[in-house]
């Protein structure tokens, strides 16, 4: 099966080992009480037992001391109460992947090992749960991993066909029930790193949701397969005739790099994949998961013999088909597509992210200039209090003049304001009302439209030096 990621409508994410790193805490909790009871536990033994919460820990080396369902309530409620006082971190690109699936209009279901009331307590204390479209555990009536119930569910409510459904996941157990549907599976690394096992059931292995990302934006970049048909480089032609339409292609487009790169890449891949292997996994039980170092005796796998390139170099036959005019301009259209379609997306988002980032320079600049403007005025009383001598008939008595000229004019337009509304609104309190209103003093009330204006002339100030966009 030849897994995509061109065309996706819905992607199936993993809570525990994925979007957060449940399963290492998990690990880190059963490795401790195990050196409690004078017991070892390796990453590899914990990591082949997840997948399903009722029976991971049937076979691991206190399941004689405590019992499964016992040790698993144990283990979540103690997880739980850890996260919620030391607070919960998810992965690195995580934001800027479900931002992708948004512009996109993608389906985002998070799927958990777990109780599903539990995924969502998680969710929210990583301030995800508004992410996701849709979560589910495995405590609902549908039969957890390894069958594949969960996501056929998942594909039904939404209406979308294997092809067109991403599996993100860490957990073999998951990553097993895809590919037996068919989906396209992405493996994340989390506690072991990937090995042929997992290579060969998914489409890629990584690392971080950037990676991820990656693929999606620029995964047509790679996808040389959209231009056999054009190019004419058919999956029923021999060697000696993919490589004479090459060489017919390379002449007529001499001229054009960015062509003659898309002909020799196709026609690569169009030899490389004649040349695999291509292991097939064939599951005579789809309610088992498959373990690397557990295959079963009677899941074969099916080799395709291998082909070697004959030599052609003393052959006279030919054959050279050349491209219909109609052809050649589908070619150069299909291939700026390609082209400018990531660049696009990449623009997108980096718009989105400069809008975020504007949105909240605004609003520290806001916050900024209400606490300077504070500051203002109180360190002015402090300063008038301590030297009141000198402001009152003394040397400083002109920086008093000042301010009650700059007070009694903001108050005046103050008061032109009160008094406008009042003539509308009648609940709206005249000027002198407010003065005395019976709270506080009218000499506070006089120093609010002073703050107001500090606050307007500061934020100004600051957008114009410090904030105003530079012209490029």
């Amino acid at each position: 099966m030849k897994q995509s990621v061109t065309d996706i409508k819905l992607v199936i994410c993993d809570l525990d080992g994925c979007l957060l790193p449940l399963n290492k805490l998990r690990y880190n909790f059963y490795k401790n009480l195990c050196k409690q009871r004078h017991s070892t536990i390796t990453k590899e033994e914990f990591y082949k037992s997840l997948g399903n919460m009722y029976t991971m820990y049937d076979k691991l080396p206190l399941n004689r001391v405590i019992s499964s369902a016992s040790l698993n309530n144990r283990v979540e409620k103690d997880l739980f109460n850890y996260l919620k006082i030391k607070g919960v971190t998810f992965r690195d690109g995580t934001l800027e992947l479900f931002e992708y699936f948004r512009q996109k209009n993608i389906r985002v279901a998070i799927f958990s090992t777990h109780k599903t009331s539990r995924a969502i307590d998680y969710l929210k204390l990583a301030g995800l749960f508004d992410k996701a479209d849709y979560v589910i555990g495995s405590d609902t009536k549908l039969s957890p991993l390894p069958s594949r119930e969960a996501l056929e569910f998942l594909m039904e409510r939404y209406q979308v066909k294997p092809e067109n459904t991403l599996t993100i996941t860490s957990v073999d157990a998951l990553l097993s029930a895809s590919y037996q549907l068919n989906m396209n599976s992405i493996y994340f690394s989390d506690l072991i790193e990937p090995s042929f096992f997992q290579k060969e059931l998914s489409y890629c292995c990584v690392h971080s949701f950037f990676e991820i990302l990656n693929e999606l934006l620029f995964n047509s970049y790679n996808n040389y397969k959209m231009f056999e048909e054009v190019l004419g480089l058919t999956d029923d032609l021999s060697f000696k005739e993919l490589k004479n339409i090459k060489e017919h292609l390379n002449d007529v487009y001499s001229d054009d790099q960015e062509i003659l790169d898309i002909v020799n890449k196709t026609y690569a891949g169009r030899i490389d994949e004649m040349n695999k292997e291509h292991p097939r996994f064939i599951f005579a039980d789809e309610q088992e998961p498959i373990i690397e170092n557990e295959m079963p005796q009677e899941k074969t796998v099916v080799v395709s013999e291998p082909l070697d390139e004959p030599d052609i170099s003393d052959t006279d036959e030919e054959k050279t088909v050349s491209l219909k005019p109609e052809e050649s301009d589908r070619l150069s259209m299909l291939v700026s597509q390609v082209m400018k379609e990531p660049k696009e997306v990449k623009e997108e988002v980096i718009e989105v992210k400069e809008e975020k980032k504007k949105q909240y320079s605004f609003l520290l600049s806001f916050v900024y200039a209400l606490i300077l403007s504070f500051m203002i005025i109180f360190i002015g009383i402090i300063v008038y209090t301590a030297f009141i001598d000198f402001f009152e008939g003394g040397v400083l008595d002109f920086i008093r003049v000042i301010y009650l000229i700059y007070s009694n004019v903001l108050n005046f337009i103050f008061a032109f304001i009160f008094n406008t509304i009042h003539m509308v609104i009648k609940v709206f309190p005249k000027y002198n009302d407010f003065l005395n209103n019976g709270i506080v003093s009218s000499q506070f009330c006089m120093l609010i439209p002073v703050y107001l204006f500090n606050t307007v002339i500061i934020g100004l100030i600051d957008y114009f030096l410090f904030n105003k966009e530079k012209p490029l």
